[in-house]
């Protein structure tokens, strides 16, 4: 189930970067200074419609029965999203 979290999130994550991106990139342009706070908007709002898509669909009773909370779980996807700025930022 954990893995169906996590590949729900990063898609949800990975649509809403799409959208924070392009429609900025296109009125004033910069990219690498978009790209932090496009990853780091993407991560918030995929937070919030993962956690009301899952309470919508009823999905959170799977989950508890796990060793942790489901807040953390959405956190520890959370922070691990924001690695990639910096980890594209130390390689360029």
């Amino acid at each position: 189930m954990v893995l169906y979290l996590a590949s729900k999130f990063y898609t949800h994550s990975m649509i809403f970067f799409i959208g924070f991106i392009i429609l900025p990139y296109f009125s004033f342009g910069d990219f690498a200074y978009l790209f932090p706070r496009a990853v780091f908007l993407s991560g918030v709002a995929a937070v919030l419609y993962t956690w009301h898509d899952f309470r919508k669909r009823s999905l959170w009773a799977l989950f508890d029965n796990l060793r942790y909370p489901k807040f953390l779980l959405l956190t520890g996807m959370f922070l691990s999203l924001q690695l990639i700025p910096i980890i594209v930022n130390l390689l360029l």
